[in-house]
């Protein structure tokens, strides 16, 4: 079950790959940090918990500024 969700992850991260549109693009990849993240608690993965608590506020704050931009 805990390695379904890695793969879950993985294949949502190279699906953002296919996607052209930078907003849409943003959204898989925090869509994937939080799956990613998940792994990582199941896993007890610290580094794996950091990396997506970070890129994730990251991209929460992107996507943030780009609808506040408009």
């Amino acid at each position: 079950m805990i390695d379904a969700i890695g793969y879950l992850a993985a294949m949502v991260t190279f699906s953002g790959f296919l996607i052209n549109n930078l907003i849409t693009v943003r959204k898989f990849s925090l869509m994937a940090c939080f799956i990613w993240l998940a792994y990582g608690i199941l896993i007890g993965s610290g580094s794996v918990i950091l990396c997506n608590v970070v890129i994730g506020g990251l991209q929460i704050y992107k996507i943030s500024m780009h609808y506040v931009k408009k």
